[in-house]
């Protein structure tokens, strides 16, 4: 798996946690 792969699932689960929407 790429960095930049991970760098998106990442910011993907950062932003379902800020948004409480998971």
């Amino acid at each position: 798996i790429g960095v930049r792969v991970v760098d998106e699932l990442v910011s993907e689960v950062d932003e379902c946690i800020t948004d409480l929407q998971c």
